[in-house]
């Protein structure tokens, strides 16, 4: 955290004689320079939206994370979180040097966690870069003494920098007119989360990526689970609207991921096109199981994008569908391609593009993509219209309304879509049937019982 340095802006001009009307003159000249500038400082910091300055400040955390001396053995990788960023927004917006006392409060600063991390700069708003914000918390470093967790300072922006269990990331940067001495300051913010504390030594030192948990990949010298709630809200939030068709479906396949597809939705979706990918047309070899891709597409403001807003909006297109006639009224290719009931795979990636080819009016735009595997969209019907899982292929369970084979899906679990993170083990839909009307037979045995007993209390009941 760079401490607060004095700065003002001097004007000085020859000193000569003047007439009261070129004082007049010399002091409207100083007011216009000072608006000018005023004006100039407005525009000269980036929005928290910002692609390139996301990128920007992420990639830079990751860099200093992945580059610790002594190396780190489980520091995780970061990305960009939208709320954290909002937090940071609306907290520098109080032009206060002080850090955010909600920030314990749950829910309050965040859907999720609670707890958050913060790390604070403030200078000129003319000397302000994410870099030497960022970098002078990594400075703090050398106050900072590893082996025995102590510090000879305020080493606090550094621990946080490099917190091992901090993998999210939000930062803005405000203006001010003044932050206590300082003129036309720049407040920069960064919220972290989880956040990281005094109380131990920020991370295991050792071989880089050695402690990772199970699944993650090691990215950069960093533990990358790639993302796993942004993998869960992608299954689930299919899975919910799956479930849910009107009419109900007989045959709607349990979706689940696909690393390869999502590797293909993360190929294209850097290319920052608003189009579909060419490469899904034949001769078909994208993808080492599937021939035919189905793909959907949503692109939109940063602010706006959620996983569950884009799929919304592809499924909310259910309106301009007659499921009976099978007609489409205006687009319903997404709706149709999401509730396909064949289609079991699903893999998807965001790319924040500073500008969408074919999408011009958008800029600092959230680019979202998901495969699916097999394809969609045939001339036919999406799904079969009947009881739920009453239409499932041989060997299939009922789970949510929907068939899942672990054979066929290659999973050793699922995941209800009521109560997402419960895992659920499947089992067949008549064992199902029999254990509900087992369990209502013995509670209403029980009910007779204790009936019988209170009408006949002398009624001993023989073995």
């Amino acid at each position: 955290m760079e401490a607060p340095r004095s700065f003002a802006r001097e004007w000085s001009a020859q000193s000569l004689p003047l007439a009261v009307g070129g004082v007049l003159k010399l002091r409207l000249c100083e007011l216009w320079l000072l608006l000018l500038g005023s004006s100039l400082n407005a525009t000269f910091l980036p929005h928290e939206e910002d692609v390139d300055f996301i990128n920007e400040y992420v990639n830079l955390h990751n860099e200093l994370r992945g580059d610790v001396i002594p190396r780190g053995s489980n520091l995780r990788f970061m990305t960009w979180d939208v709320a954290l960023s909002r937090t940071a927004r609306a907290w520098g917006k109080r032009c206060v040097f002080e850090h955010n006392i909600y920030l314990e409060d749950v829910q309050m600063v965040h859907p999720k966690f609670y707890g958050i991390g913060e790390n604070m700069w403030v200078g000129p708003e003319n000397e302000f870069t994410a870099s030497i914000a960022i970098r002078s918390w990594h400075a703090e470093k050398k106050m900072y003494n590893f082996e025995n967790g102590s510090c000879s300072g305020d080493c606090s922006n550094y621990v946080q920098l490099v917190w091992d269990n901090s993998y999210k990331v939000g930062c803005a940067v405000t203006p001010c007119s003044r932050i206590g001495h300082i003129i036309h300051a720049a407040i920069f913010i960064c919220n972290y989360a989880p956040g990281g504390t005094l109380t131990r030594r920020p991370y295991e030192p050792g071989i880089f990526c050695t402690r990772c948990g199970r699944r993650d990949k090691c990215t950069d010298f960093l533990c990358n689970i790639e993302n796993e709630d942004f993998i869960k809200d992608c299954v689930r939030i299919h899975n919910k609207f799956r479930s849910e068709v009107k009419p109900t479906a007989g045959d709607m396949l349990y979706m689940t991921w696909d690393p390869a597809l999502a590797q293909i939705a993360k190929a294209w979706a850097k290319n920052c096109q608003f189009s579909h990918n060419t490469r899904l047309k034949p001769p078909y070899k994208l993808h080492p199981n599937f021939t035919s891709l189905g793909e959907n597409i949503w692109t939109g403001s940063v602010s706006l994008f959620s996983v569950s807003s884009a799929i919304t909006n592809w499924y909310d297109e259910i309106q301009d569908y007659d499921f009976k006639n099978r007609i489409c009224k205006k687009v319903c290719g997404h709706y149709t391609q999401v509730v396909w009931a064949d289609s079991y795979k699903v893999g998807c990636a965001v790319q924040f593009c500073s500008k969408v080819s074919g999408f011009d009016a958008l800029s600092n735009g959230a680019h979202f993509i998901c495969n699916y595997g097999p394809g969609g969209n045939y001339p036919t019907w999406p799904y079969k219209r009947g009881a739920t899982c009453g239409a499932c292929p041989n060997n299939d369970k009922c789970l949510d309304n929907l068939c899942v084979n672990q054979q066929r899906d290659q999973v050793k679990r699922y995941y209800s879509v009521v109560y997402p993170g419960w895992p659920i083990y499947p089992r067949n839909r008549y064992t199902s049937l029999f254990l509900i009307v087992n369990s209502v037979i013995m509670i209403l045995s029980v009910i007779i019982t204790i009936l019988v007993q209170h009408k006949y209390p002398n009624l001993v009941l023989l073995d």
